[in-house]
Parts: C-alpha cells; sequence; structure tokens
C-alpha cells in the first residue's frame, strides 16, 4: 500500500460516561460511549527548503515551531519493536521527560499560568509521540488541530486531541497504513490498537494517570464497559461494537468543578455511612449492568419507543443515585428540570458532576420545533448545548484531504471549514451520518461548531440546507434550479426530441422529463457544433443521471479539448464520479483520453504530477472493490503506456491486494503483467531474468503451500510460467504431490488444484497406458468427489485418453 498522502486528515470522537460515574471508582462498572463532537488533525507539508516542525492548536491559541534537526534525536530512547511495530509503553521515560522539559519551558512565557500549563501539557504530549515514531529526515510538517469538543469539560477532548496526534505520525512513520487501519481482520485490529496504545502515551503526558478508557473509547468510537481489578493496574476494557447510534444532547452548566473534590465527598460518605454509600454504589453498578444488557440485546430497537424508555428510566434512576451521594450541583439540577418540563427526554450528570456537563437521551418522538424551544430556554439561562450522536464512530481518516475556498476564511480556518463539510460525509460520524430513524428528531439540530472554541468569526454552526450546499460544493451534483426551457441562458437554444421512431414506435425508453429534456438540448447543442461552457455544464447534468451516456462523454471529450480547460482540473472532477460509479466503463475511457492529450501536450510537469496522483486515487478505488475488471484494466494501461513498470510501487501494490485475498485473480493478473507479460507484449525485446521467474514461482508456491492449496490461481500461475519457459508440467509433479495422499483415498487429497495438475501430467501425449490409466482414475475422482459442477468435462477428458481400464486408488498410489 502507498505511503499516505498529503496533505492529510485525522478526526476522533469525545465522550460521555454514559453510566456508573463513582460506581467505577470502587472497583464497580462504567459505560463510556463516543460521541459526534469531533477534534481534527490537517498535516500539510511545508516547502522543501523548509526543515522545521510546526504545531498549530488555534483554539487555545497555540503555535510553536521547532527545527528538526536541532531535536533530541540522539538521546531521545526510542521504543523497543515486535514485528515491526513499536512495543505499548505503560508509563513515560523519565530521561526523554527530561530531555523535553528545555523545549516546553519557553512555551508561552507571557500568559496566565492555566493557559501556560495546557500549552505546555499539549505540546509535550505531541512531542514525546514525535520523537518516538519520526527521526531527523521526516518530511517537514505543519499540524493544524481543530476541536468541536469543549476543552475541561470532562468530554474527552485530549484524549481526542491525543488520538489525532498518534495516528497522524503512525500513519507518517509507516507504522500503520490507510486503508488495512480500517478493514475487519487482525491487520485492522492491530493497527488500531497500536493508534490507541500511543494515544495513552499522549494521555500519560497530559494528566500523569490516565485511566485509558478515554483514549480507548476515542480510537475505537461506539462504546465500552470497563472496570478496574486492581489499584495500579489498567481496567478491564470491553468494546462494545454493537452499541447503538442515539440522539444526545450534552448541556454545558459552565459551572467549574474539580473531580478530586467530588470523589473525596463519595469517600466521605463511605466513611460516615458505610451502609447507604455501598447500597448506592451497588445500585449504580445493577444499573450500568442493566443498561449494557439492553443495549446490546439482539431485540433492541432505538426506533421502538418502549426501548428508548426504558433505556431513559435506567438514566433518570442513575442520577437519582449520584444526587442522593452529593455530586450534583443546583446548576445541573435546573437544566434537568428544564428538561423534564419539556418532556423531551431523560437526563443524568456526566463525569465527576459538582458542574460541568449533563447529558440528555432524546425521546423518538420529539420535533424540531419543541428541540429549538428548550435549546433557547438553556441558552436563555446561560448553558451552552451541544446536539450530537451516542455511539459514534471513531478514529477516522481522509488521505489527499480536499481544500475549497471559503469566503471570508483563511489560512488555518480556510482549511478546517474547506475539508469539514467532506469529511463529515465521507468518512467522519456527525449528525449528517445518523441512521435515518434519529434525522427526524434531529433534523433541525446542524452539526455543532461551538463559538467558544474558536478564534475564527465565520467558524460558525452551520443549517441543514447550508451544509448541503458546502456538500454540493464538492459532489457532482449539477442539477439546474430551474428547467432549461424557462432558464434565459437558453433561451436561444431549439430542443431537438429524440426519434423513437414515430407514433407508432415498437419500445420507447420512459425516460424522466428531467432526463429527456436536458438531452433534447445536447442533441441542439451537438448539431450545432457548439462546444461552450455550457454544454459542459449540461453534461455534467446529463452525467450525474446517467454516467453510462456514451455520447455525453465524447461531447464532452471534445467540448474540454477546444476550451483548453486543464486536465488536472478534470481529473479532480472524474475522481467523484468513479468513486459514486465505481463500475461505470467511461469514466476510464475519458480518463485515458485525457492523459493522452496531455502526453501529447509536451508539458511533461504536469504530466508527471498528474501520473503520481493516480496509483493513491487507484488504491482508494480497489479499496471499495478490489476485484474492479475496469479499474485493473486502467492500471495495466497506466502502466504500458507512460512505461511506469518499475514506478510507484506497483508490485508491492498488488502483493497488499493479495495478501489482503489471495483468490483475487486480477491481483494475481497485474503481478503477472508487471513481472512477465511485458515480453508477452507485441514487438516487446524485453525479457524477465531467471532470477525474477524464479522469484515468481516460488511466489506463487508459497501462496499455495502457507495459505490456500485449493486455491486455483497461483496454481494456474504457475502452470503459465512453466509453459513461457517452455519447461514441462512434469516439473511440477513433486510440488503437486506433496497435497495427495493416494493410501487415504478421498481424505488424502487436501487440493483439487493439485489433483487436477496431476491428472493432466499422466495424461500428457506422450504418456504410456499407465500413466493414462492414473490419469483416468484421477480423472474419476475429480467427476464424482472433487469437482461433480464439471462431472461432464472430467468424463469427456476420460474418453479422450482412450483407455479402458483404471488403477485402483492403491495401485494408482505405488505408480505415482
Amino acid at each position: 500500500m502507498a505511503a499516505i498522502q498529503y496533505p492529510f486528515l485525522v478526526s476522533s470522537p469525545g465522550k460521555v460516561i454514559v453510566f456508573g460515574e463513582h460506581a467505577v471508582v470502587h472497583g464497580k462498572a462504567a459505560l463510556a460511549a463516543a460521541i459526534s463532537l469531533r477534534s481534527y488533525l490537517l498535516v500539510e507539508l511545508k516547502p522543501e527548503d523548509d526543515s522545521s516542525v510546526t504545531l498549530e492548536f488555534p483554539d487555545i491559541r497555540l503555535s510553536r515551531t521547532w527545527s528538526i534537526k536541532l531535536l533530541p534525536w540522539k538521546e531521545f530512547k526510542r521504543p523497543s519493536s515486535v514485528n515491526g511495530k513499536p512495543e505499548a509503553v505503560l508509563q513515560l521515560d523519565q530521561d526523554n521527560v527530561r530531555l523535553l522539559k528545555p523545549l516546553l519551558s519557553d512555551i508561552s512565557p507571557d500568559a496566565p499560568e492555566e493557559q501556560r500549563r495546557v500549552h505546555q501539557s499539549a505540546a509535550f504530549a505531541f512531542l514525546y509521540i514525535y520523537l518516538s515514531h519520526a527521526h531527523a529526515e521526516f518530511a517537514s510538517c505543519t499540524y493544524t488541530m481543530r476541536s468541536t469538543i469543549p476543552i475541561a469539560s470532562g468530554l474527552g477532548s485530549s484524549a481526542s486531541i491525543s488520538v489525532c496526534i498518534s495516528a497522524a505520525l503512525l500513519l507518517q512513520a509507516g507504522i500503520i497504513r490507510f486503508p488495512t487501519l480500517f478493514q475487519p481482520g487482525d491487520d485492522g485490529n492491530d493497527s488500531l490498537n497500536t493508534v490507541n496504545d500511543w494515544a495513552f502515551v499522549g494521555e500519560l503526558c497530559i494528566h500523569g494517570t490516565p485511566s485509558g478508557v478515554d483514549n480507548t473509547v476515542a480510537t475505537h468510537g461506539r462504546a465500552v464497559l470497563f472496570k478496574r481489578t486492581q489499584p495500579g493496574k489498567p481496567p478491564l476494557v470491553t468494546p462494545l461494537h454493537t452499541f447503538p447510534q442515539l440522539p444526545l444532547l450534552i448541556t454545558d452548566s459552565r459551572q467549574a468543578r474539580s473531580t478530586a473534590v467530588e470523589v473525596k465527598k463519595v469517600a466521605l460518605l463511605r466513611e460516615t455511612q458505610p451502609a447507604v454509600a455501598d447500597l448506592l454504589l451497588d445500585a449504580i453498578d445493577k444499573v450500568t449492568e442493566a443498561a449494557h444488557q439492553l443495549m446490546t440485546a439482539p431485540d433492541f430497537d432505538p426506533t421502538d419507543e418502549r426501548s428508548i424508555a426504558s433505556l431513559g428510566e435506567l438514566v433518570r434512576a442513575n442520577h437519582g443515585m449520584l444526587v442522593a451521594l452529593g455530586v450534583s450541583h443546583p446548576r445541573l439540577e435546573r437544566i434537568k428540570q428544564l428538561v423534564d418540563e419539556a418532556g423531551l427526554g431523560w437526563t443524568k450528570l456526566t463525569g465527576a458532576g459538582g458542574g460541568g456537563c449533563v447529558i440528555t437521551l432524546l425521546a423518538n418522538h420529539i420535533n424540531g420545533d419543541g428541540l429549538a424551544q428548550l435549546m433557547e430556554s438553556l441558552a436563555g439561562e446561560g448553558f451552552l448545548q451541544y446536539s450530537t450522536l451516542l455511539g459514534a464512530r471513531g478514529l477516522g481518516v481522509e488521505p489527499q484531504a480536499k481544500k475549497r475556498q471559503v469566503d471570508g476564511n483563511t489560512g488555518i480556518d480556510s482549511h478546517f471549514v474547506e475539508c469539514y463539510p467532506y469529511c463529515v460525509r465521507a468518512s467522519f460520524s456527525c449528525l449528517t451520518s445518523a441512521p435515518p430513524h434519529l434525522t427526524s428528531a434531529m433534523e433541525t439540530v446542524p452539526a455543532p461548531l461551538p463559538h467558544q472554541t474558536t478564534m475564527a468569526p465565520n467558524l460558525k454552526e452551520l443549517s441543514a440546507d447550508e451544509e448541503e450546499a458546502e456538500w454540493q460544493d464538492v459532489t457532482p451534483l449539477p442539477k439546474p434550479d430551474v428547467p432549461y426551457s424557462e432558464d434565459p441562458a437558453w433561451s436561444d437554444v431549439v430542443p431537438l426530441a429524440q426519434d423513437d421512431g414515430g407514433p407508432n414506435a415498437l419500445a420507447t425508453i420512459a425516460y424522466t422529463d428531467e432526463y429527456r429534456e436536458a438531452t433534447s438540448y445536447l442533441r441542439a447543442l451537438m448539431a450545432e457544433n457548439e462546444l461552450s461552457e455550457r454544454g459542459l455544464l449540461l453534461t455534467e447534468h446529463i452525467i450525474h443521471l446517467n454516467p453510462a451516456h456514451y455520447t455525453v462523454w465524447l461531447y464532452r471529450s471534445k467540448t474540454l479539448e477546444s476550451l483548453g480547460t486543464p486536465v488536472p482540473d478534470e481529473i479532480q472532477w472524474l475522481n467523484l464520479i468513479a468513486l459514486e460509479h465505481i463500475k461505470n466503463y467511461q469514466i476510464w475511457h475519458h480518463r485515458q483520453t485525457l492523459l493522452t492529450r496531455l502526453q501529447a501536450s509536451g508539458n511533461e510537469a504536469i504530466l508527471k504530477a498528474v501520473l503520481k496522483n493516480e496509483p493513491p486515487f487507484l488504491e482508494e478505488m480497489l479499496d471499495k472493490d478490489t476485484k474492479n475488471y475496469h479499474v485493473w484494466s486502467y492500471r495495466q494501461w497506466l502502466v504500458k503506456e507512460f512505461d511506469m513498470w518499475d514506478d510507484y510501487g506497483e508490485l508491492e501494490a498488488a502483493e497488499h491486494w493479495l495478501e489482503e485475498d489471495w483468490y483475487n485473480a486480477s491481483a494475481w493478473n497485474h503481478r503477472w503483467f508487471l513481472t512477465m507479460g511485458r515480453e508477452t507484449l507485441p514487438d516487446s525485446e524485453r525479457k524477465a531474468s531467471d532470477e525474477v521467474w524464479e522469484r515468481e514461482y516460488n511466489f506463487a508456491q508459497s501462496a499455495i503451500a502457507d495459505f490456500h492449496p485449493s486455491n486455483e490461481v497461483p496454481w494456474n500461475y504457475l502452470k503459465a510460467l512453466l509453459k513461457l519457459r517452455n519447461k514441462p508440467l512434469a516439473t511440477l509433479k513433486p510440488f503437486a504431490e506433496f497435497f495427495i495422499d493416494m493410501n487415504r483415498g478421498v481424505e488424502g487429497v487436501r487440493s483439487r488444484p493439485a489433483l487436477r495438475v496431476l491428472a493432466e501430467i499422466y495424461a500428457e501425449d506422450d504418456a504410456d497406458q499407465e500413466s493414462k490409466g492414473i490419469a483416468v482414475t484421477l480423472y474419476k475422482m475429480l467427476e464424482t468427489q472433487f469437482d461433480p459442477v464439471r462431472a461432464k468435462y472430467w468424463r469427456w477428458r476420460q474418453t479422450q485418453l482412450g483407455v479402458t481400464t483404471t488403477l485402483k486408488p492403491e495401485a494408482a498410489k505405488a505408480s505415482v
């Protein structure tokens, strides 16, 4: 897999404690879940002559740059590695801590002490992880952090930030790979666990003694059930992968609180009233377990009012027990009162209490107006609200993050606003990706970009309509606002209707009115040979309606050439179309036409830049469909046309997709094309070396022996290699016999392809009668036991041998 492409964006969610606060301190279980408020880290390359690394965190007014060469690379103790991955770090190396202190001491010297401490903690976490995985020749980058999570509110902002830093640096260092990071199976889990381990290091830098729960939720998403087992030991954490997504309102009381003070309150109650305190803590534990059982039960339905009401009662009960423990606050109770009066859900404090935030599980029956009125009431009393989802997805990555100019925003803020709608829709879990059953209750609640966490006046909350408009800017949806017949810009065009053969046409296609009108205007333009900007927009509209319309693509290509539209601009638009219509063929023919035209123009610099970006995009396409014939065909055309046989890691890419799925015949075909296919091309004088041939032969044998002996594709690969070098098929006989034990009959066959190969070897034209008898026996086994679907074919193969007798398995084994 190719390296991550710049600029790229990573994101990670915040979290709330849903059940079990305070009880967890005393050995009980608690349940924490991810929320769709997120932190975002944008990583951009600096100019080649700039050898520095910059951390930008405008939400807390932090901006810091260090010279890469002056960082203490030799003195810093890097973690040891196991199987190419750094070992988890459970505590900071104090020598490393002392090394970093001079780099932190002069950060924000004029800032208030509390702000300076926050700045130093953030920089400390970044530098510790950076020095653990980077090196003196590491790419010079700017790391820009933005967050929609209120800081110091108990919503896991520091863990979210640590996950972003960890993921970004591990991706850059090549320790984890995209998109393997998000693929099911051991590789994906191992990569996410590596991110989580190093996010915990970030939490160690910021908090000193973190529980590890916040970073786990921020990495994996959804929810976790956790419980402390022994003092000083990590908690037992159980991921809840089936945790449902639920609408949640978070309200910040803006009341300062101290976790230590609230924990001491409960400890004091246990000293003075142990029976009462333990009864309450046990009851909270039972509520947590009941909630866990309810939400993970197969019949739990988030769309069912009774299911949500049952969960809501547990929310209400948990809050009442926390009030009895003495950890609430009048401002928290006022929020609960306003929600209860509105009748829109169930509310409890979250976290330590004594201030901070409360969460409200919203009922299914509420409407947008009722929720808007509640939020207005809360705002009127000075409370801040965040409409979000409970059970949001975890870490997200957007390679080659798209950039678009947004009026009024420049620099850091423009990057964030540009990326925001794209990331929300493409790979991150926010309100717009809510399940259908949530949208009616939340349709008037925008994805929050809270004002108090940014200095940019134009970085604001988006209404649903505004967000849709933002998204359409990066999605090919060029539908006109009015019909062409009512648009003054098209008043000079007389549309040409399609001729279906008159009133007695045999069969007419029932096109939509929109499609019929658009194509009638296209015919008019083509009849006049008009090659214009409006014609180009018309083709976008028609392609959106029907991307398989071959004539439209040809007309678009001709128009682009006439207008002199830059090929990179068209490629960027084409990428979006391809990602929406991954099976479309015309896209790839159009792409070939564009690159051929660019090559003919003689502009080597632009051609080189476009070609460099092709493999990463093709990897993205294959990630959606690993056996997409059109993508693989285009990839081979690209290699052949632009002599990319040895460029951009083509062989590495083919090997990656084979490792993902050894049965992927397209990946095998591409490997053959790269290694052996060149010498089979017309007029080719290039022949693969004996070393390459031997490597490929061994590679195919290993794929069979180590992974899937019954995989037909590598067996065919071996046969093709032998044929290419005019080697006899009998060369494979010892290897095939390894998978066949004739003494055990049917049970002794470990590979159907091996059985077929042996049969073909014994059935060769120059074989004697005894060998052909063995072949008939093997073909009979294929016919009756191992490949009955092709029984007629195997019977036909037997008749072609002209042998009237066969050998029993014992005799065949002796002959073999």
